[in-house]
């Protein structure tokens, strides 16, 4: 029996971990493309980084079994998971009150998916009324941040991704290539069809500039065109995909930038870091003046 893992203790076992105030870790990933790699990429990384924080602090965390299923209803090619906000949302809600109603103070999220940001983030506003605070942790954001000016390569989310599929042996690195967005090109020719040459798209990286309270800022704007300087939002259907060219378009190797040594480092600096994190979020207190009743 591990000391961390939830799903191998006993009910026993489960009651004391639960009493000893551990910081409960619910990973939760998605199914969907990842270019050559696998389609369970984002179950496996957070799934291993979980892992990994419990093994260096077993006494510390209760880690849950991982959450395959993330917000990824935009999985269009054959094999992804379609599944949307609201059940995922709930799935994740009611696995923490599981843990409220014994009194759990402290969550931990690990996602490997960025759509599962708005569900997270929802649970933790229903834990604040609790009394409890939750921590929501991107992975790929933070290896960048860690350590995104020492290694170039870890600014590409699909060379992170791959190279912690090949540390937890899931892929082989001397194939991959870097497919991860060929199926924007669908979409790219729908909004051709439809708009031909009478608008143009705020470009994806830099945004768009809006109001926000005294100071504007640059931010994405979903669905967004632009129309003599301003811009406006027109959602339109996905783009269907063609099943015999699923994803069109070059593939440019990364064969020689992905490594299981990246991804064990990736895998560990995040997990050095969470460790220390998690020593001083236990020490956070939501002030009872401030729980709603």
């Amino acid at each position: 029996m591990s000391k961390y893992y939830l799903a191998d203790m006993t009910s026993v076992e489960a009651a004391k971990a639960v009493k000893e105030k551990r910081v409960i870790i619910v990973p939760v990933g998605a199914i969907h493309k990842h270019g050559d790699g696998p389609i369970g990429t984002d179950m496996f990384s957070c799934t291993e980084l979980a892992k990994r924080v419990g093994e260096a602090i077993p006494e510390k965390v209760i880690v849950l079994p991982t959450l395959p299923y993330g917000v990824s209803n935009g999985s269009v090619l054959p094999g992804g998971v379609d599944t949307s906000y609201e059940p995922v949302k709930q799935m994740i809600q009611e696995i923490c009150m599981s843990f409220t109603k014994y009194g759990a103070k402290y969550f931990l999220f690990l996602s490997g998916h960025g759509g599962n940001d708005g569900a997270y983030l929802a649970v933790a506003s229903e834990l604040n009324k609790r009394g409890a605070l939750a921590a929501h942790v991107r992975w790929w954001d933070l290896i960048i941040q860690l350590k995104g000016d020492v290694n170039p390569n870890y600014r590409n989310v699909n060379i992170l991704e791959q190279s912690v599929d090949a540390a937890c042996g899931k892929n082989d690195p001397k194939v991959q290539r870097d497919g991860e967005t060929r199926t924007e090109n669908f979409q790219l020719q729908l909004r051709d069809d439809i708009f031909g040459n009478k608008f143009t798209y705020p470009d994806k990286m830099k945004g768009t500039i809006i109001c926000a309270g005294e100071d504007p800022m640059i931010t994405r704007i979903p669905n967004g065109v632009i129309f003599k300087n301003g811009v406006v939002q027109i959602p339109l259907p996905r783009a269907p995909i063609d099943v015999e060219n699923p994803e069109p378009g070059k593939w440019p190797s990364i064969a020689d930038k992905v490594t299981a040594e990246q991804g064990n480092d990736i895998l560990n600096t995040c997990r050095d870091w969470i460790v220390s994190f998690l020593d001083e979020f236990v020490k956070l207190e939501l002030p009872q003046k401030y729980l709603k009743n």
